[in-house]
């Protein structure tokens, strides 16, 4: 495709290709196991009620593709081939036809209500990213224009994030660039739930244009970075130490100057984020995750340059020079990083030494308060006692605990709050729970995940499933909805960059 494209054919062209992967995501889910989750199942049911969605020529194949690749690669493949309109595969083919069927497929009620879910979800989507313009704010902060619009394309079949987070840069024949961002969209549960919120959606876009500006300059600092073998073999060193002790880090296998990339990409996020006022724990969060143990000293190196007023390019070019010069200063950030991410949440809630752990509830819980609040921990089925009797076991020291209530009247689970300089009572919300993980060292377990609540209620509306893959060492909630995951408001300076704050 050479011939540049109006902006009524381009637009045609995304509404094709959203389309498209809608259908896509509908059958990959119904070919999918029982437990795969949908961000709205009450949508999947309504196509499992028709025989003939499952009997279609297009459900077979995507279940043969999904057996060799995964919904990622369909994805990106799907939306590159209908702008490309480059020649379509038997899954193309399948699903084009599939498309063309639905409506008479489903009737003329069900499509109306799945084609009304859809415009519902992307009209909650916009209203939650607001204006969406990754191009700009990333000229505000760097300087550095970008020829980059992003579509955002929420999904009612796809998993909410973060199973079901796709996107797709498309070059168009002008030159400029598309960033496709698919998600799941629940309609029937706070989307906040899934950490679906502004800075979640605008940083998805942020991130290709981020992109799109180091493309233009890395090639040349990773040259230089490679033209020195024992800054890189540290470095190197450091980055897949990193990525090995990070729960989703770990199948990362990108030469190391690309992942170096990735985490300044992150570092920039986080310092537009602050810089734009957008909050930026999400962003946080992605880097701990996936073992980004050089970002807190690349956005500190990068805020100076901002500071300082300095073009973005000439900065960028005395990142080996400052590499070298700070090593000794992002080594040891990037240790204390790297044993964070052992200690974390997931850590301990994912370790063998779960299995040896105790529910400690309040002396002062009613029977019933007690054992609503201990249900939501019952497929781990560990034992449940009362603080009193967990005081008077000798083995407890030795042994992790999960201690559950009112930080006042619970000694446990006010310790671990004092240790991470946390109160139940300076948390602003109607209902707050803070799940905290007590620091290296605790005296008096194992380690202890202290859940705490002001009343029993709000312990047994907690899901402890939400809990498995944090990996923060606290999580403060309103009900359901995280509002704070336990990161440092500033960013960590090293001793050279602090010198000259």
């Amino acid at each position: 495709m050479n011939a540049a494209l109006t902006q009524n054919e381009t637009e045609e062209l995304t509404r094709q290709s959203t389309t498209v992967v809608e259908w896509l995501a509908a059958l990959w889910q119904l070919t999918s196991p029982p437990n795969a989750r949908s961000a709205n199942p009450h949508l999947v049911d309504l196509l499992r009620e028709v025989p003939d969605v499952l009997a279609h020529p297009a459900a077979a194949e995507v279940a043969r593709v999904r057996e060799v690749t995964g919904r990622d690669a369909v994805i990106k493949s799907v939306v590159c081939r209908i702008y490309d309109r480059s020649a379509p595969t038997e899954c193309d083919l399948a699903l084009d036809q599939f498309v063309a069927e639905m409506p008479s497929l489903l009737g003329s009620a069900r499509h109306d209500t799945i084609a009304q879910a859809r415009i519902d979800a992307q009209r909650a989507a916009a209203a939650l990213a607001g204006p969406l313009d990754p191009a700009a704010d990333v000229a505000q902060v760097t300087g550095e224009s970008v020829r980059l619009r992003a579509v955002l394309a929420p999904s009612v079949f796809l998993p909410p994030p973060g199973a079901g987070r796709h996107s797709v840069l498309v070059k168009l024949p002008d030159g400029s660039f598309l960033a496709h961002l698919h998600f799941g969209f629940p309609l029937r549960t706070d989307p906040r739930q899934f950490a679906l919120n502004r800075s979640w959606l605008n940083g998805g876009a942020w991130h290709y244009a981020v992109q799109l500006v180091l493309d233009r300059h890395w090639p040349a600092i990773a040259a230089q970075l490679l033209d020195r073998p024992d800054l890189g073999e540290a470095l190197r060193a450091v980055i897949d130490t990193g990525r090995a002790n990070s729960p989703f880090g770990a199948t990362d296998r990108r030469p190391w100057v690309d992942a170096l990339a990735a985490q300044l990409n992150i570092a920039i996020k986080c310092s537009m984020a602050r810089r734009l006022g957008f909050a930026d724990y999400v962003h946080r969060d992605a880097a701990v995750g996936q073992g980004c143990v050089l970002m807190p000293w690349l956005e500190a190196w990068f805020l100076d340059g901002l500071d300082a007023h300095t073009p973005f390019s000439a900065h960028l070019a005395t990142l080996p020079d400052a590499l070298a010069a700070g090593r000794a200063d992002w080594e040891r950030i990037a240790a204390a990083a790297a044993a964070r991410s052992t200690t974390s949440l997931n850590g301990v809630l994912t370790s063998p030494d779960l299995a040896r752990a105790v529910l400690v509830l309040p002396d002062d819980w009613s029977p019933s308060d007690a054992d609503a609040a201990a249900q939501p921990w019952a497929p781990l089925a560990l034992p449940v006692v009362r603080y009193r009797n967990w005081l008077q076991d000798p083995s407890r020291r030795d042994r992790p605990a999960i201690a559950i209530g009112d930080p006042a009247r619970h000694p446990l689970v006010q310790a671990v709050l004092d240790q991470r300089g946390l109160t139940l009572s300076g948390v602003v919300a109607a209902a707050p729970t803070i799940v905290a993980l007590s620091p290296p060292g605790f005296p008096d377990a194992l380690w202890c995940v202290a859940v705490a609540v002001a009343r029993p209620e709000v312990a047994a509306a907690l899901r402890p499933d939400t809990l498995f893959k944090r990996i923060n060492t606290y999580v403060i909630f309103d009900a359901h909805i995280v509002i704070d995951t336990g990161h440092d408001d500033k960013p960590v300076r090293t001793t050279r960059q602090a010198a000259h704050a």
